[in-house]
């Protein structure tokens, strides 16, 4: 199942600059261990904002609910999550539409 998550500060953020800059550093690391794991398949920055994008692939709700809360940043960032589908799959659908 694959969902995707768009994240982006609480503001203020309610942190000193220093402990935001290391639980900002443990997060890159985080995304990095997810996508070596294929948790994540894409995840990025906005420009110019507190915000992120990523996209998880994951077997259940409550694997993302896990993932989604060991963030280091969790307390701090608002998400939304948006479950997707597959072409293939609304290709199915389409199918269904047309008959055959």
């Amino acid at each position: 199942m694959d969902f995707l998550v768009r994240m982006r500060a609480i503001e203020p953020i309610p942190l000193p600059m220093e402990e935001l800059g290391r639980l900002a550093k443990a997060q890159i690391d985080y995304w990095e261990r997810l996508m070596a794991a294929g948790k994540v398949v894409y995840t990025a920055p906005f420009v110019g904002r507190r915000a992120r994008v990523a996209i998880y692939r994951v077997e259940s709700n409550d694997e993302l609910f896990t993932l989604i809360n060991e963030d280091p940043l969790f307390r701090y960032l608002e998400r939304e999550v948006t479950p997707l589908a597959t072409n293939e799959q609304l290709k199915e659908l389409y199918q269904t539409f047309i008959g055959s």
